[in-house]
């Protein structure tokens, strides 16, 4: 019986928290987002959407390399972000930032080796 009991408490235990990371965002977050990335090594433009589920994806091009380029990621429901461009770079490049409460997508970029970075800023459509 007190087997049992602990079961069911580890169970519970990680389905209240194991189920935080798939929650939903709020209706607030999602959106179309464009904006710019900028850096010395690199800049360009995007645009991105955020899912009801906080999965991002979108576009966008580099104009140093003028090259165009894939983005997917995900939103967590306190705004805060993560995307990467996939497919078709040598190397890809990080976002990590945050919706803040006037709805601007604003952070910093880095590409895998960290041997260029820059910041990165977007507004809802």
């Amino acid at each position: 019986m007190f087997i049992r009991k602990i079961w069911v408490i580890a169970l519970a235990t990680i389905l209240v928290f194991g189920g935080a990371s798939f929650a939903a965002v709020g209706a607030d977050l999602v959106g179309t987002y464009r904006g710019v990335f900028t850096g010395s090594e690199n800049y360009g433009v995007f645009l991105v959407t955020v899912n009801p589920d906080g999965s991002i994806y979108g576009t966008g091009h580099s104009q140093v390399f003028m090259s165009s380029l894939v983005f997917e990621g995900t939103v967590r429901p306190d705004g805060t972000t993560e995307f990467y461009t996939v497919g078709g770079t040598d190397s890809p490049i990080y976002f990590n930032g945050r919706i803040d409460f006037i709805k601007r997508l604003l952070g910093k970029w880095t590409y895998r080796d960290n041997n260029a970075w820059g910041s990165f800023n977007g507004l809802i459509q």
